[in-house]
């Protein structure tokens, strides 16, 4: 079991950024939770919603599509961000206008989704469990963010470019704002003239200076997701900025900002058997004292429980029935601390041979 009481407010947060009921009603009938735009703490590039979405990765939060007050009656999709880093990368927003992460994830479940304004347990909750989303590991670079020798020649010469000072940039170079030692970033806000503001609140061009970590998860480019691919990014700043590259040049420096974006491993590729232990965890918050955590932590093991190989069919189908009835009853009290022990048990047991039977072929 779960040891001190961090682990249990993270476990809190894990349910909370999983579960649609979090973000409001109208994303609790469609299934959304944050996980679905940020899988992992990543970004969704597949995240697609009619009338919401200019493309693929992009959702335009100013309509009535969440929440009726939140309509501008502007098209202004903006990219989806990743979360990974979270703790590293304040202020928050494209725009950069809140320095604080509570405050942050508190306005988007009640401004952009029109969720119901999370008790400060809940929004503590939340906050532990983003800032656990670390970077993911990527072998081109080192423990200072050096190039390492896994790299190709052309993101080498691309990183002299990068730190290369430019009379364009106030004898600067991308490296002053993408600063390697922070994470690739300076914690700024710079006024880049974009043609576009940051966010549809914005009311100025100040765009918070993004971490260029993990940009593999996280097509398309740029706050509004314009640019399909980095090398589109590195040509509008040569031409924005008169920067002069030649087609060689930015062609190495895009090679090196790939190098940087780059991770080891792009998908969840934890066991299964692991996987669904973790997943069926949440069954230790049935003994929370709020309804709606209770009711939430059952409804995620539940739709984990769907489709089990055939040789635990048989207990998943029971665990399903007993779930179910304790759902029923969630509303009115909360599960015995020892019941709940004991369906974790027999949960973890389950994972076990679920995995086991997949292993075997099982279906």
């Amino acid at each position: 079991m779960w040891g001190g009481g961090a682990v249990p407010d993270l476990l809190l947060g894990d349910l909370l950024f999983h579960a649609p009921s979090t973000l409001g009603p109208r994303a609790e009938a469609l299934g959304i939770s944050c996980q679905s735009c940020h899988p992992n703490g990543a970004t969704n590039t597949r995240f697609s919603l009619d009338g919401v979405s200019g493309r693929p990765g992009t959702v335009d939060l100013s309509t009535r599509f969440f929440r009726p007050g939140a309509e501008d009656g502007i098209a202004n999709p903006v990219d989806i961000p990743s979360l990974r880093g979270a703790r590293f990368t304040g202020p928050y927003g494209h725009d950069g206008r809140t320095a604080s992460l509570a405050e942050f994830v508190a306005t988007v479940i009640t401004g952009e989704f029109g969720g119901k304004q999370p008790e400060p347990r809940k929004i503590a909750a939340l906050v532990r469990y983003v800032q656990d989303l670390d970077f993911l590991p990527n072998e081109n670079l080192d423990e200072r963010s050096r190039l390492t020798e896994h790299a190709g020649d052309a993101a080498h010469r691309g990183e002299a470019i990068f730190n290369r000072p430019m009379a364009q940039f106030g004898g600067g170079s991308c490296a002053s704002c993408h600063v390697p030692s922070t994470f690739f970033r300076d914690g700024r806000v710079v006024r880049m003239g974009t043609g576009a503001p940051p966010t549809p609140h914005a009311l100025d061009d100040g765009v918070e200076t993004p971490s260029l970590l993990g940009t593999a998860e996280t097509k398309p480019y740029f706050h509004d997701g314009r640019f399909a691919s980095l090398g589109e990014v590195v040509g509008w700043f040569d031409a924005s900025y008169r920067l002069g590259l030649s087609a060689a040049e930015r062609d190495d420096l895009t090679a090196y900002v790939e190098a940087v974006g780059a991770v080891d491993r792009r998908f969840d590729d934890r066991p299964i058997a692991r996987r669904l232990a973790q997943s069926f965890a949440y069954v230790s918050l049935t003994s929370d004292a709020d309804e709606a955590v209770r009711v939430a932590a059952i409804d995620l093991v539940l739709l984990e429980l769907m489709r089990p190989p055939a040789a635990v069919s048989a207990r998943a189908m029971d665990l399903r029935a007993r779930l179910t009835a304790l759902r029923r009853g969630a509303s009115r009290s909360p599960i015995s601390a020892g019941e709940a022990r004991s369906l974790r048990r027999e949960l973890t047991r389950l994972a076990a041979d679920w995995a086991g039977a997949l292993a075997m072929g099982g279906r």
